[in-house]
Parts: structure tokens; sequence; C-alpha cells
């Protein structure tokens, strides 16, 4: 099976929400109606680089996202990936490691130096999943105050 990225277009952005919403349902997180995630994502589409992932038969199955951050401490810039999400009938089919390669070689293309990912600390699953494709854990705790 073989598993493909295509960069979604301003047209995608339901579908991408939609994929969205099911990871919000799956996490027992509340957070946006669709509507308003779906106004968001257009509000905010230039900001980042968001992909549909496509089985063989060009089905999109997930999503993730991609925010260029400058790095001061290099000539390159990185990447944040976020938002990623599979729908559970494609998981443990190996179409993880193949979109995480399609997207290492785009940041490549792009000019960046760096990928960094970050995961709820009780998500093993993920951080192995991460760790499987290069990316190194790291023990930083992340602070936020909502305002």
């Amino acid at each position: 099976m073989t598993a493909k990225i295509k960069i979604a277009a301003r047209e995608d952005i339901p579908r991408v929400a939609d994929f969205l919403l099911a990871m919000q349902d799956e996490i027992q997180e509340v957070g946006l109606e669709r509507e308003s995630l779906v106004k968001n994502l257009g509000d905010n589409f230039g900001n980042v680089t968001w992909f549909l992932f496509l089985d063989e038969n060009d089905v999109p199955f997930g999503t993730k996202y991609a925010e260029k951050h400058n790095a001061y401490w290099s000539d390159k810039f990185r990447y944040y990936l976020g938002g990623m999400y599979i729908a559970p009938a494609f998981r443990g089919k190996g179409y993880y490691r193949q979109i995480m390669d399609q997207v290492e070689e785009w940041a490549k293309k792009q000019g960046a130096g760096e990928l960094f990912a970050m995961t709820a600390a009780e998500n093993e699953r993920s951080a192995k999943a991460l760790q499987s494709t290069g990316l190194l854990g790291y023990d930083y705790k992340n602070h936020m105050k909502r305002i």
C-alpha cells in the first residue's frame, strides 16, 4: 500500500476540518464547531501548509500541517509539524512512515534545516511513531497560558 501527500488547496479546507474534528472526538477534547473551524482555517490558510494524505486510490485519509519557524541559531529555518491525524481504518498499514518521509523531502526542497513536533507526555504511541522517523525526543516541558 502506498500513501502520498497532497498540499491542501483552499477548497480542501472542509476536508481538513473534518479530520481535525475526528481527532478532537477521539481525544475527547472540546474545541470549535465545524463552521468556526472552517472559517479559522480559511482565515489562516497562508500561515501554514496543510497536507492531505491520500491512499493509492487518491482517497483522503488524514492530515498534518507544517508551520515555518525561523531558527536564529542556524542559517536555515525549521518546520513545526502538527495537526497529525490518520483515520482509524488506515492505521497500522505503514502509511505513517511514508507520509513523514514525503513531508521531510518537501521540507528539504523548501530549504528547511530541521523538523520538530510535540506530543502529549502521556501519548507514548505518538512519541514512538515520531522517534521511528528520526525525530529525537527531548524532555522539554511546554508552558501555555490562555489569554
